[in-house]
C-alpha cells in the first residue's frame, strides 16, 4: 500500500484490545505508525483488512495527519490558556503548568514515561476546557464556606479578575463547541471522504472497504487510551458503540454471538472450530434463551447469573467491563457491600461519553457510517442499505414541522451569536479595564 501511494512504508503497532479499530498517527509521512488491534485482525478476512490499511495508507498520503496536529494543537492552546488564568488561584492549574514544563525537559527519560506525560498533560488541558471545574471557581467557594475575615478580603480583592475569567472561559466555550469545533469537524469528515475514495483507488475494491466499515459499525470499537487521537481513527472509538442487532448482524457476528451462548451451556470456551452457520430460527431460540436467562438471574438462579457471567466476559474480552450479574441482584436486594462495588465499577469503567476533540465539539469528527456507506456505493459498492420510506402523511409532517421550527432556529442561530459578539466585547471591555488600571499605577509611580 505504502509502495503504491509512494509512500515511506509506516512501523506497525498491535494493540492488545477488545475493541476492533485501527488509526494512522504521527505528525508527518517520516514518522507515521499504524495501530491496528488484536480483534480487528480476528473480525476482518484478509480482503477487509487490506481496505482498512489502504485507508490509513491514503489518509497518510493526503496530509490529515498534519492537519490532525494542527487542529489538536488548537484545542490543548485554548486550554493551556484558561490553566494560565487559573494558575495563581490555586494548586491544580500550577501542578498542570509545572507538568507541562517537566514533559518539555524529559530529554533522558524512556518512551514509556515520555508517552505516560504526554497522555497526562493532554488530558490535563482537556480538563481545563470544562466549565465549572477550574482554580478560581474553587477560590470562591472555599471563600464562602470560611468565614474568616482574610478570605472576605481576598474574595474582594480578586473578585474583578473572577469576572474577567468568566467572560474569557464562555468565549473560548462558544467559539470552540459553536464555530471554531463544528467548523473543524466539518473539515475533518471532508478528509474521512477522501481517504475512502483513495482507499478505493489503491485496493481497486470498493466491496472490501464497504464490508469492512459495516462490520466495524456493529462491533465493539472502543480501544483505551484513545483520548486525544479519537479523530485518527477509521471509525469512533466510542466506549459502547456496539450496534450489533442479532437479525441484522452479519453471517460471521451470527456465527459468533451464536457460538458464545451455547459455549455458556458447559461453560467453556466459545469454540473455534465451528463452520455451520445458525439460521435465523437458532438466533431467536438463542435470544430467547437469554432473556430468560437475564430473568432467572434476577431471581436469583445461580446457574442463569453463571451463564451470563461467562457470556459477557467472551463479549468483551476481559471480566472488568460488565458488571457482576450477583452483585446487581444482591443490590436490587439493599446489600451494602454490593453497592459499593457496582459504585466502585461504574466509576472505574470507561466512561461512554465523548472524549478528546470531540467532547469540545457540538458535530461529531466522524460522519455517519451510513453515509459513508452510500459515497463507496456511487464508488461501486455493493452494500444493501436499509431506507425508510415515508407516507405522504409524514411528509406534509415533516414539511410543515420544518416551516415551524426552521425560523425559530434561525433566531436561536442570531440570538446565539449575538452572545458571542457580546462576550468577545466583554473581553475587551476587561481587558481595556485592566490595562487602564496598569497604566494608572505605572503613571502614579512615575510622578511621584
Amino acid at each position: 500500500m505504502a509502495i503504491a501511494a509512494g509512500l515511506p512504508s509506516p512501523k506497525v503497532m498491535l494493540i492488545d484490545s477488545p475493541g476492533a479499530n485501527a488509526a494512522a498517527i504521527g505528525t508527518s509521512p517520516a514518522d507515521a505508525r499504524l495501530c491496528v488491534s488484536r480483534r480487528l485482525l480476528d473480525d476482518l478476512n484478509r480482503d477487509q483488512l487490506e481496505a482498512v490499511l489502504g485507508q490509513l495508507i491514503a489518509s497518510i498520503g493526503n496530509g490529515d495527519l498534519r492537519v490532525a496536529f494542527m487542529v489538536t494543537s488548537v484545542f490543548e492552546t485554548c486550554g493551556l490558556l484558561v490553566t494560565l488564568i487559573n494558575s495563581p488561584f490555586g494548586r491544580q492549574s500550577r501542578s498542570a503548568l509545572w507538568r507541562i514544563l517537566r514533559y518539555g525537559f524529559l530529554r533522558s527519560s524512556t518512551p514509556e514515561r515520555k508517552s505516560a506525560e504526554a497522555d497526562a498533560v493532554a488530558s490535563l488541558l482537556s480538563g481545563s476546557l470544562e466549565m465549572g471545574k477550574n482554580d478560581i471557581d474553587r477560590f470562591f467557594d472555599s471563600a464562602e464556606q470560611r468565614k474568616s475575615l482574610w478570605r472576605k478580603v481576598l474574595s474582594f480583592i480578586f473578585f474583578p479578575i473572577m469576572f474577567t475569567n468568566i467572560a474569557i472561559e464562555l468565549t473560548l466555550w462558544f467559539f470552540l463547541n459553536l464555530l471554531l469545533g463544528p467548523c473543524m469537524a466539518l473539515v475533518w469528515r471532508t478528509r474521512r471522504y477522501l481517504a475512502d475514495a483513495s482507499a478505493i483507488q489503491l485496493t481497486r475494491n470498493p466491496d472490501a472497504l464497504a464490508n469492512a466499515l459495516e462490520t466495524l459499525g456493529q462491533s465493539d470499537c472502543s480501544v483505551p487510551g484513545s483520548v486525544w487521537a479519537s479523530h485518527l481513527f477509521v471509525v469512533s472509538p466510542k466506549v459502547g458503540s456496539s450496534m450489533i442487532r442479532p437479525m441484522q448482524a452479519s453471517a460471521d457476528q451470527k456465527q459468533r454471538l451464536y457460538a458464545i451462548w451455547e459455549s455458556t451451556k458447559t461453560g467453556g470456551a466459545v469454540p473455534g472450530g465451528q463452520t455451520t452457520q445458525p439460521s435465523d430460527a437458532d438466533i431467536e431460540r438463542a435470544m430467547g434463551e437469554f432473556r430468560q436467562a437475564q430473568r432467572a438471574a434476577m431471581r436469583g438462579d445461580a446457574q442463569a447469573i453463571q451463564r451470563l457471567v461467562i457470556f459477557g466476559q467472551a463479549m468483551t474480552g476481559t471480566t472488568g467491563n460488565l458488571p457482576n450479574p450477583a452483585d446487581i441482584i444482591a443490590a436490587r436486594q439493599g446489600d451494602p457491600a454490593a453497592i459499593a462495588r457496582l459504585r466502585a465499577h461504574h466509576e472505574n469503567r470507561p466512561q461512554q461519553n465523548t472524549t478528546g476533540l470531540q467532547a469540545e465539539s457540538a458535530v461529531s469528527f466522524h460522519p455517519p457510517l451510513k453515509r459513508r456507506l452510500k459515497r463507496l456505493n456511487r464508488m461501486g459498492a455493493h452494500i444493501a442499505l436499509a431506507t425508510r420510506q415515508m407516507s405522504t402523511g409524514a411528509r406534509l409532517f415533516m414539511a410543515a414541522l420544518f416551516l415551524i421550527i426552521g425560523p425559530l432556529l434561525l433566531i436561536a442561530g442570531a440570538a446565539m451569536l449575538a452572545a458571542i459578539a457580546m462576550m468577545i466585547m466583554l473581553n475587551l471591555f476587561f481587558l481595556a479595564l485592566w490595562l487602564m488600571v496598569i497604566h494608572g499605577v505605572f503613571w502614579w509611580l512615575s510622578h511621584r
